[in-house]
This record gives structure tokens, C-alpha cells and sequence, in this order.
């Protein structure tokens, strides 16, 4: 991450404490904004969160309260199969 910041930013110079704090979180949101967004294309293709669009004209998302069950009963199954594998 530190040598992708740097080409992407070939002018910058920083502290270590700088770097971790800034470089590399900047790095890290970048990276998590993609997984979030994927995360939440497959979220609402299955009808388990909702998309609308706010006056501000930016997305939101919200829990499907139709599919409440599905999603407890979901993350059940995802609780469990972490507890398997932890043992």
C-alpha cells in the first residue's frame, strides 16, 4: 500500500506516524469503500436491504423489514459456522 500511495502521490513525503495515519487509512477506506459497495450490490440483489435515493440525491440503504427473519436466521448461520471454526 505504502508504494501504491507513492506512485499515485510520487510528490509526497511523511512521518511514520503520518503514513500509518493518513497513507495507509486513506488506502485502507479506498479499499473497503469497493468491498462495502459490492457488499451491499449483492445485499440488495437478494432482497435483503433496500436502495432508495435521498433528496440530496445520494444512496441509502436500509434493512428490508420484510425479510427480517431471513436476515436473523442468516446471521445465525453465519455465527454458528464461525463458532465451528474456531473449535
Amino acid at each position: 500500500m505504502i508504494l501504491t500511495y507513492l506512485v499515485e502521490h510520487p510528490d509526497a513525503e511523511d512521518t511514520v506516524e503520518a503514513i500509518v495515519g493518513w497513507w495507509l487509512l486513506k488506502e485502507e477506506v479506498k479499499r473497503r469503500t469497493s468491498d462495502v459497495q459490492e457488499a451491499l450490490r449483492d445485499l440488495v440483489e437478494q432482497g435483503l436491504v433496500l436502495h432508495r435515493v435521498g433528496p440530496d440525491h445520494r444512496s441509502r440503504y436500509l434493512l428490508n423489514g420484510e425479510k427480517l427473519g431471513d436476515v436473523e436466521a442468516l446471521l445465525r448461520q453465519r455465527k454458528a459456522a464461525a463458532e465451528a471454526q474456531t473449535r
